[in-house]
């Protein structure tokens, strides 16, 4: 199945992208996702990303525009998975 990847801020500049089609297996979870995601690129999301492939506190998940905090989440056939960092300012 397929999900639409958004990266946004200093994610896509990791990635080299701003959005991709993703190729995952059924049943894919949002932790998975973000393994592959870094393993695609490069370790790329290595800043972002606990050692468990679950996301750390510097990212942001959205999947259809709904917040995710539970990386357990099921992702489906065409969501769209949104990786931001927060923004800070000061």
């Amino acid at each position: 199945m397929e999900v639409k990847a958004v990266y946004y801020s200093f994610i896509g500049d990791a990635v080299g992208k701003k959005n991709d089609t993703v190729s995952i297996p059924e049943k894919s979870t949002v932790e998975s996702f973000l393994r592959l995601i870094n393993d695609s690129y490069g370790n790329a999301l290595g800043d972002y990303i606990s050692c468990n492939g679950s996301a750390g506190a510097n990212l942001l998940v959205f999947v259809n525009g709904t917040a995710v905090s539970d990386y357990g989440h099921i992702l489906n056939d065409g969501d769209e998975v949104c990786l931001f960092l927060p923004i800070a300012g000061g």
